[in-house]
């Protein structure tokens, strides 16, 4: 048995979650942190896989920054920094995040996607190449990076993994794109907007080698927030796209460009 300290978050309603015969959530005495016990990983079995486990938190819970502790010093519980390479401050989170019934419902569905996901690669070698294990790879890559302004790029990467068909309007038809998907809600899309605009700016003064102007970027308070806002969008839009090409990815989106029009139709008239 492997214990887990998950630091700055507490179950609820219970002391003790029993999530499968692999996973047990138990409440510290200092009532600022989780216990998570795991047995010992079963190669049959894609149920009992720390990685799988450790993933779906980072992915039922994008707005949380996932701090762990494991004296055995496994790998995939290793807690990394989110450090900002441009100004002098780091984010060090303080809120206890309260897993209830339905934040477990919600780590539930992500972790049986990925039991099953896992599966399917192991007997579909191809979609190890897929554009949505491409996206889940980048998202993996953001939440392992130890700046934010790396994370930031991966976040980038994981959508134009999904929605990017050519070499022309990338940014546009990414954003485009990634609103219809999230959301059918106008504020939502300019959010996305917005958000992704930042993201895009990052990357291009990060890859021009923009320093001033990449001091400017990281110094603003809201760095971190918008970060994890993003990883949110990211997170839906990967749940919302799972097992699909990206030819059905780019049909979801013609779909959604036609209901949005219907939409604005219907409200003229």
């Amino acid at each position: 048995m492997i214990s887990v300290s998950l630091k700055n978050m507490i179950l609820k309603d219970n002391e003790e979650y029993c999530f499968n015969p692999y996973f047990c959530f138990r409440n510290n005495d200092t009532r600022d942190s989780l216990a998570l016990e795991c047995s010992e990983d079963d190669e049959e079995s894609c149920e009992s896989s720390q990685s799988i486990i450790r993933y779906a938190l980072d992915l039922a819970f994008p707005e949380l920054f996932l701090r762990t502790y494991c004296k055995e010093g496994y790998a995939i519980w290793i807690s990394r920094p989110m450090l900002n390479s441009y100004a002098n401050h780091s984010y060090s989170p303080s809120d206890i995040f309260q897993l209830d019934e339905d934040k477990m419902d919600d780590l539930r569905r992500w972790f049986d996607l990925l039991v099953e996901y896992s599966y399917s690669t192991k007997e579909h070698i191809d979609n190890l190449v897929s554009p949505w294990n491409k996206a889940f790879n980048e998202y993996r890559n953001a939440i392992d990076s130890t700046n934010v302004e790396k994370a930031y790029m991966h976040l980038v990467a994981a959508l134009e993994a999904l929605f990017r068909d050519s070499n022309s309007e990338v940014q546009f038809k990414v954003t485009l794109y990634t609103s219809l998907i999230y959301s059918e809600e106008k504020m939502d899309r300019k959010r996305v907007k917005s958000l992704l605009k930042k993201a895009y700016d990052i990357r291009g003064n990060l890859m021009l080698g923009e320093i001033r102007s990449m001091k400017e970027l990281a110094n603003k308070e809201a760095l971190y927030h918008d970060y994890f806002e993003l990883k949110k969008i990211v997170s839906s839009v990967l749940y919302k796209t799972y097992g699909l090409t990206k030819e059905e990815i780019l049909d979801l989106v013609e779909d959604n460009v036609f209901e949005s029009h219907i939409s604005l139709k219907r409200s003229v008239l």
